[in-house]
């Protein structure tokens, strides 16, 4: 999407964000697209789509607790998302990339009887020298 002031010049440009993917999925997708076999790729298609019908069924039992927590005061539904967010500084290329000293986590919280969330975020700093390596929280 690109965003323009009435003359014409470009003001944004917005990149849609990508999808998180789980890692079977990806795992399915690489498979088939190399696969050659009419039968395996089949194969492959239909285990996705079962693997896929699974990850559904699980969202919806989600959403069925937390409308729960809503109208019972004796049940609550928390979920959970641990994410290893961002590597500071962002160095994309060259041996820095490797000897990155700062990672951003996020711990989010979804409280399903409010429908708040909450957000715990802290750094990792790790040091390299060498071949000796330390874990500072």
């Amino acid at each position: 999407m690109l965003l323009q002031n009435s003359r014409g010049h470009k003001l944004v440009d917005l990149v849609t964000q990508k999808k998180d993917t789980c890692l079977r999925c990806d795992c399915f997708k690489a498979s088939i697209s190399s696969a050659t076999d009419t039968a395996e790729i089949e194969q492959l298609k239909n285990e996705h789509k079962a693997h896929l019908d699974h990850a559904y069924k699980l969202r919806d039992q989600v959403k069925t607790d937390s409308a729960r927590a809503k109208t019972e005061d004796s049940l609550e539904s928390l979920t959970f998302d641990l994410e290893k967010t961002h590597c500071l500084p962002r160095l994309p290329t060259s041996i820095v990339y490797y000897k990155r000293q700062l990672n951003l986590h996020n711990l989010g919280i979804h409280c399903g009887s409010s429908g708040k969330g909450y957000f715990y975020i802290w750094l990792d700093m790790k040091l390299v020298v060498g071949l000796k390596r330390w874990d500072l929280l």
